[in-house]
């Protein structure tokens, strides 16, 4: 997979990043990991790989969850949740709101002037 993501790392650089990133998770370096999970989240959003840039994020929030940094792993998970929310996968965002219960207060909306994934939040049900 190494060959083919340099020579095509549109199809291939953001697979072979996050495979990277397993096997350094497996290995126990999660600083290599977390190195490897974000080169494949700004590939798989370079090349509009929306299912791999949720899965890359939900990922890197583990392991921001494991570091006690919440701040870090929530923004991950908010991520994830669009990026399905994108590619349709309803379900799985569904999922998402079940185990963190942060998300159900919150409406998620893209900024596609930026051309990437930008988190705006709203609370439902403001009273200001």
């Amino acid at each position: 997979m190494k060959t083919w993501a340099f020579h095509c790392e549109a199809n291939y650089g953001h697979k072979f990043s996050f495979c990277s990133a397993l096997l350094h998770l497996i290995n126990g370096d999660d600083d290599l990991a977390m190195t490897e999970l974000k080169k494949s989240i700004e590939l798989a959003k370079k090349y509009n790989y929306v299912l791999e840039e949720a899965i890359a994020n939900e990922w890197i929030a583990k392991i921001w969850t494991n570091r006690n940094e919440e701040a870090y792993s929530r923004l991950h998970i908010i991520e994830a949740k669009y990026a399905y929310e994108k590619w349709g996968c309803k379900n799985k965002a569904v999922q998402l709101e079940e185990s963190y219960s942060f998300l159900k207060n919150r409406n998620f909306v893209l900024d596609q002037s930026l051309g990437r994934t930008d988190v705006k939040q709203t609370i439902n049900n403001e009273t200001h």
